[in-house]
C-alpha cells in the first residue's frame, strides 16, 4: 500500500481531529460593559417630616433655631410673666383697696348775727356753723385734712376754712378727720365772719354747699354735698 504522506492539520489544531470549540470574539476596547452591583438598587422612600424637637436641635429649615436658644427664650418669657403677675397682683390689690369714693352729706347749717358798736358792715359779725357727714366707700381707711366749707351764691362764694377767724372743728387735730372704711363719720365746723361777708351770709341763702380738703399724700378732695336750687 503506498504511503499517503502526513495527515493535514485542521486550522488551529495539530491533531488529526477538528477543533469544535467556538472561536473567541476579539475584545473591543471602545465599548464598556455596565458594572453590575452586588446589591439590588431599589428606590428609596422619602423620609417623613422631622419632629419639631429635632428641628429645634438641628436648626433645619422650618425649625425655630437652636434648642438651647429656644429653651433660654422660654425661660426668659416665663420669668418675665411671673414678675408681671406679681406686680399686677400687688398693684391690682392696692387699686382695688383704694378704689371707690368718699361721700358727704350736709346735716345742717346755721348762723348767728351780731352787731358790734356803731352801725355799718364793718361792725357786723356772723358766726357760721355746719354739720357734715362723711362715708368712706373705699376698702382702705383714709382721712381728710384742711377741711373747708364753701357756700356758693349767684354772685360769689364764702369759704369757711382754716383761714377763717375763730375756725374750729369737732375733731382733733383741728381741720382733720379720720375716715375708716365703710363707716359714717361726722364733723362740726364753725367760724366767724366780719364785714361784707357777714352781711352776705345774713341776707342771702346759698345755692349749694361744697366741701374741700386733702387726702393723705396731698390729693385734693372736692365735692358738692348739697344743692339748694
Amino acid at each position: 500500500m503506498p504511503d499517503a504522506g502526513p495527515t493535514p492539520c485542521w486550522p488551529n489544531s495539530c491533531s488529526g481531529y477538528p477543533n469544535l470549540r467556538p472561536r473567541k470574539r476579539p475584545r473591543q476596547t471602545s465599548e464598556k460593559r455596565p458594572r453590575r452591583s452586588s446589591r439590588s438598587r431599589r428606590p428609596r422612600s422619602s423620609p417623613g417630616p422631622m419632629p419639631q424637637v429635632l428641628r429645634w436641635a438641628h436648626g433645619v429649615p422650618g425649625g425655630s433655631g437652636c434648642l438651647a436658644d429656644k429653651l433660654d427664650m422660654t425661660a426668659i418669657t416665663g420669668g418675665v410673666s411671673a414678675l408681671l403677675g406679681v406686680a399686677l397682683g400687688l398693684f391690682g390689690d392696692r387699686w382695688l383697696r383704694y378704689r371707690g369714693d368718699v361721700h358727704c352729706q350736709v346735716g345742717g347749717f346755721g348762723s348767728a348775727h351780731h352787731r358790734q358798736g356803731a352801725s355799718g358792715p364793718a361792725h357786723f359779725k356772723t358766726d357760721q356753723s355746719v354739720q357734715i357727714h362723711f362715708f368712706n366707700a373705699k376698702e382702705a381707711d383714709t382721712g381728710l385734712s384742711a377741711l373747708a366749707v364753701v357756700f356758693i351764691y349767684e354772685d360769689g362764694k364764702v369759704v369757711l376754712g382754716p383761714e377763717t377767724r375763730d375756725y374750729e372743728t369737732s375733731t382733733t387735730p383741728r381741720g382733720v378727720i379720720n375716715l375708716p372704711s365703710r363707716t359714717w363719720v361726722s364733723v362740726a365746723i364753725q367760724g366767724s365772719f366780719y364785714g361784707a361777708e357777714a352781711r352776705f351770709l345774713e341776707q342771702y341763702e346759698p345755692n349749694a354747699i361744697e366741701i374741700d380738703g386733702r387726702f393723705p399724700g396731698g390729693k385734693r378732695y372736692h365735692k358738692r354735698c348739697l344743692e339748694l336750687s
